[in-house]
């Protein structure tokens, strides 16, 4: 049993913690359905007893300091990737959510590799009678205040991802990266963010660039935002690289990636959207792609790349597309669907083929409820292969660099494998890059020397096929 946290009872007399106590088959359960239960603290060995639970799973409780307590999970159902964190209240022997209007996940959902991916539940009561929590809006991950009396405030309005939050003495904390600056803490005062530490951003400083937010709109009436990247002394139109967020249920925001400021410093446009699928817009937005993923954010992405040709921002001869992980599938997806429109791509940690990725993966029955719809079995080929990448695969001619790390358990090397097979036995540029040991997350916290390898290695191929 794993045990996701544990909280103290207000009267100390309670250990409060958040895991799944009756699922017996993590195989055939996931995701687990966690809910709160406490033991006594003078009786080692006694039965732990429930205290409160969600439709779908909890991810973390708070006692306030009077006994009230809050929840922050998913109340749907199976907790499907789809649907939003929110927050509630326990009462009596239910539970009252929080701020129902607000249809937004209460948690930071923003992907970068200057973002805290370790940050962990930010939820903390600020006084009896008010939590504050860190809430995922349009790229944005900010501070808000939920009152017990059903009131919801934003506490700031910055270009910020927020990580973490903590309350004392009346006052709110966050750890915040403020656009192209790194993670610093910041003190939450009259609807902004002041900075307390400065350890982050002197090192980052002479490399820093602050991504412009454009909106672009779509055929099917919705809008995609993208973060704008200017190369240095790169031409208009001139070189771009489109970098896909993993997931696909996360986002961008206005923080970039280092690999978008090394592509920028070598002269290479960077946009990163943020299409269908991406959280933080709401959950009919983020469920758009439930069950044809592929479908309407491969045409959002390809949307993006019409905008920056028509925009006069990307040489339609001169694009490439690059992401890891749900970005590394989305990347192989464009390359055979869309043959012709990139001259070049970078693929790390991909998933290629659903079927061979339900028995290898670590999260095995996540690929039904993501992919191809609730219920879904690899048996049922003809779902499985529509969503599976490398079925298309052998229509791309753009110049491909597969990037696997060993030890990723989430996106197993047999995922990449395939691709490059398929590539290689047709005569198509194609290398493979395998980091012995690496887990999935290398580009955030995988050994230094590696990183830097991964990111000189993004930058040569661009500079060179674009």
């Amino acid at each position: 049993v794993e045990v996701m946290e544990a909280v103290w009872s207000p009267d100390g007399e309670r250990i409060g913690f958040v895991a799944d106590l009756e699922s017996d088959d993590a195989f055939a359960t996931f995701p687990e359905r966690a809910r709160v239960w406490s033991v006594p603290v003078d009786a080692p060995g006694a039965a732990p007893q429930p205290v409160a639970a969600l439709e779908g799973t909890v991810a973390a409780a708070r006692w306030s300091p009077a006994g009230t307590l809050a929840l922050l999970g998913v109340g749907h159902p199976g907790a499907p990737a789809w649907a939003n964190q929110n927050l509630y209240l326990a009462e009596g022997d239910g539970v009252r959510q929080l701020g129902p209007d607000l249809d937004r996940p209460i948690s930071n959902t923003t992907f970068g590799d200057l973002i805290d991916p370790n940050s962990g539940v930010s939820l903390a009561w600020l006084d009896d009678g008010n939590l504050v929590a860190l809430v995922s809006e349009e790229g944005r991950s900010l501070p808000y205040r939920f009152g017990v009396d059903g009131s919801v405030e934003r506490l700031a309005d910055d270009e910020a991802v927020c990580t973490a939050i903590a309350t004392g003495g009346g006052r709110v904390a966050v750890v915040a990266t403020d656009r192209g600056r790194p993670g610093e803490v910041c003190a939450v005062e009259e609807g902004a963010l002041r900075p307390l530490t400065s350890h982050g951003s002197d090192w980052l400083a002479p490399f820093r660039k602050d991504p412009v937010r454009r909106r672009v709109p779509h055929p099917d009436g919705h809008t995609v935002d993208v973060w704008f990247v200017e190369g240095r002394d790169a031409p208009r139109p001139g070189p771009v690289a489109l970098q896909i967020h993993g997931g696909p249920h996360g986002a961008h925001g206005p923080t970039p990636w280092l690999e978008m400021l090394a592509l920028a410093d070598a002269g290479i446009h960077v946009l990163y959207p943020n299409p269908r699928g991406s959280t933080g817009y709401g959950e009919a937005f983020a469920r758009a792609i439930h069950g044809i993923w592929g479908d309407p954010d491969g045409s959002d992405n390809a949307r993006v790349v019409e905008w920056a040709i028509a925009e006069g921002i990307a040489d339609p001869k001169r694009v490439g597309v690059f992401g890891l992980s749900g970005g590394g599938y989305m990347t192989t997806w464009l390359l055979g669907h869309y043959p012709g429109t990139f001259a070049a791509g970078v693929s790390e940690n991909p998933v290629a083929d659903l079927v061979s990725w339900y028995g290898s993966s670590d999260l095995p029955t996540f690929t039904g409820e993501r992919f191809v719809g609730v219920g879904a079995l690899p048996e049922d080929l003809p779902a499985f292969r529509q969503r599976s990448p490398f079925v298309e695969i052998h229509r791309n001619e753009a110049p491909l660099l597969l990037l696997q790390c060993e030890g990723d358990l989430r996106c197993p090397p047999n995922q990449t494998e395939l691709v490059y097979a398929i590539l290689r036995s047709r005569g198509r540029p194609v290398e493979m890059v395998r980091y012995p040991g690496e887990a999935h997350f290398m580009a955030g916290v995988g050994r230094p020397d590696r990183r830097v390898d991964r990111l000189e290695r993004i930058v040569d191929w661009f500079h060179r096929y674009l």
